[in-house]
């Protein structure tokens, strides 16, 4: 590894993690333990690649996961939902019936959905693989003793308790696809539940749009839009809804096909300047 990737993977630890410390890991996963004392809640420890619950305001004044309420903490995994919002609200389900694609919620109160657009050029080798990953953190009942290191250097457990949170994984099996068969012509979607909840609630989705347009098909091409969301809406009781947040989300597309991908098609607009068009050479 180069300096270069050793940056950017101390960075993609720090900002979305995880970053488990070898003096806090579950003994039998070897998954990270965030401790309140020490990291702070998964909320405050990490600022990016996080899903929250659907139509979660943007409001960091108070940050209620340090309550010591643990039933508050635990109501995904006692599978209690709470009572759903008050007060008109756009509302992106995963049904038929909505018509606004998720993709909006990354601009609405705090990220919802993330996903990207591929273009493809339909040939007979048209299977894709999708990577799925993403990751909850999970309140502990009981507390654990901070560790801390000694002169010589030794890991050393003192008497100060502390709340913890234990990172637990989603890692689902690569979905294989194929894309002459994946949304059918009176389909709008190809919709996947990842995970689910404790209670059974369908929590990480996979949906895939058709954005194919006319002249895209006469050229032989599919345009289709890949999206990860998080099902779960926000609760009135806002110290239930760190439970619901998603976290280290990561899709990634591949294809032993080389040349099944191609350039996206990009808007051209009346007031592009001569470097935004397309026949500007310098």
């Amino acid at each position: 590894m180069n300096i270069r990737d050793e940056i950017v993977d101390a960075v993609h630890k720090e900002i979305v993690g995880p970053d488990p410390s070898p003096k806090y890991k579950d003994e039998k996963t070897g998954e990270e333990i965030l401790l309140a004392s020490v990291h702070g809640s998964p909320k405050s420890r990490y600022g990016a690649g996080m899903l929250y619950p659907q139509q979660t305001i943007n409001n960091e004044e108070v940050d209620s996961e340090n309550k010591d309420d643990h039933n508050d903490d635990l109501v995904l995994e006692e599978g209690y939902e709470g009572e759903g919002i008050k007060g008109k609200r756009t509302n992106v389900g995963f049904g038929d019936e909505q018509d606004e694609e998720p993709v909006g919620m990354a601009n609405q109160y705090l990220p919802s959905a993330m996903g990207f657009t591929v273009r493809f050029r339909v040939q007979d080798n048209d299977e894709i693989k999708l990577l799925i990953r993403s990751a909850y953190y999970v309140k502990a009942k009981d507390k654990k003793q901070q560790k801390q290191l000694d002169k010589e250097g030794l890991i050393v457990t003192n008497t100060f308790e502390s709340d913890y949170w234990t990172r637990r994984p989603i890692n689902p099996e690569p979905i294989l696809l194929n894309l002459n068969s994946l949304i059918p012509q009176n389909k709008k979607s190809y919709d996947k539940v990842i995970n689910q909840s404790a209670n059974g609630s369908d929590w990480l989705k996979l949906r895939v749009f058709d954005r194919t347009t006319s002249s895209d098909r006469e050229e032989n091409l599919l345009t289709y839009t890949f999206v990860l969301i998080n099902s779960l809406h926000s609760v009135t009781d806002d110290s239930t809804n760190p439970n619901k947040i998603l976290y280290q989300n990561e899709l990634t597309l591949t294809t032993e096909n080389a040349s099944l991908i191609v350039p996206y098609k990009e808007k051209e607009l009346k007031n592009d300047t001569n470097e935004e068009k397309k026949e500007y050479t310098p």
